[in-house]
C-alpha cells in the first residue's frame, strides 16, 4: 500500500470511528462534553487531510489551486464551527466565515467546470443574492443575522446544484458528484438546524421538545458525512495525480 493511500485509509477509519462513537452517545446524553470533541475531531481530521493533499500536490509540482481552495474552505469551516458549535456565540462571525467557505467551494466548482456560461450564471446569481439581501436589510432593519443565514444557505444550495451540473456535463468528473452529495447532506444538516430552532421555541414559536431533540441529533448525523464527502471530493481514491483536473 502506497503512503498516500495509507494516509487516506487512516483518515477514513478515524473519521468513521469518531462518527460511530458520537452518534449513540449523542442519543444517550447529548450534554456530554466529550461528544463535542468527537464531532469536532472529524472536521479537524478533514482539514489535516487536505493539508496533506495540498503538500503532496505541491511536491509533485502539480496545479494545486483546487486543493488549496478545498483546504482554505475547510479552514473557514473549522473556524465557523468554533464559534457556532464550540463557543456557541459570535454567530455573525461564524456565519460570515461559513459564507467565505461556500464562496471558496464555488470558485473551485467553476474552475473544474471551466465554462464561462456557468461562471457568469453563478457569479450573477450570487451577487444578486447579496445585493437584494443587503437592500432588504437596509429597508427593514431586521436582525442582520437573518440575512447572513439567507446568503449562506442560498450559496450552499447553488454549490449543490452547480457541482451536480458540472458532473452531468462531464461524467468523468466524478469528484463533482461526490461534492454535490456532500452539499446535499450539508443542506439536510442546515434544515435540521432550522427545524430544531423552530421546535425549541425560536422567536416565540411553540416549544416541542421531542421534535427539537430529534432534529438536534440529526444535525451532526448529516453534517459529519457531508464534510467527509467534501474532503473526499478532492480525489476519489486518495491518490494525487499530476493531471490538471486533479491538482
Amino acid at each position: 500500500m502506497k503512503k498516500d493511500e495509507l494516509v487516506f485509509l487512516i483518515y477514513s477509519v478515524l473519521s468513521f470511528m469518531a462518527f460511530i462513537i458520537f452518534v449513540p452517545l449523542d442519543f444517550i446524553n447529548d450534554n456530554l462534553r466529550v461528544i463535542t470533541y468527537f464531532k469536532y475531531s472529524i472536521i479537524v481530521m478533514s482539514f489535516l487531510f487536505l493539508i496533506y493533499a495540498f503538500i503532496r500536490c505541491l511536491m509533485r509540482k502539480g496545479k494545486m489551486v483546487l486543493y488549496l481552495l478545498s483546504m482554505l474552505a475547510m479552514l473557514f469551516t473549522l473556524v465557523s464551527d468554533i464559534f457556532l458549535f464550540i463557543i456557541n456565540d459570535y454567530y455573525i462571525v461564524g456565519l460570515s466565515t461559513f459564507i467565505v467557505a461556500q464562496l471558496l467551494y464555488a470558485f473551485r466548482i467553476e474552475l473544474v467546470n471551466n465554462d464561462k456560461r456557468y461562471m457568469v450564471a453563478s457569479g450573477s446569481i450570487r451577487t444578486l443574492i447579496v445585493v437584494i439581501s443587503l437592500i432588504v436589510f437596509l429597508i427593514r432593519r431586521d436582525d442582520f443575522l437573518i440575512y447572513l443565514v439567507i446568503i449562506y444557505f442560498l450559496n450552499l444550495i447553488l454549490n449543490c446544484v452547480f457541482s451536480l451540473l458540472t458532473y452531468l456535463k462531464d461524467k468523468e468528473k466524478k469528484r463533482m458528484l461526490v461534492m454535490s452529495i456532500g452539499f446535499f447532506l450539508f443542506i439536510l444538516c442546515d434544515i435540521s438546524v432550522g427545524l430544531y430552532n423552530l421546535n425549541n421555541g425560536f422567536n416565540g414559536m411553540e416549544v416541542n421538545k421531542e421534535l427539537a431533540s430529534i432534529f438536534l441529533h440529526l444535525i451532526w448525523i448529516f453534517y459529519a458525512p457531508s464534510q467527509y464527502l467534501l474532503t473526499l471530493s478532492v480525489d476519489l481514491r486518495g491518490k494525487y495525480e499530476q493531471k490538471e483536473e486533479c491538482c
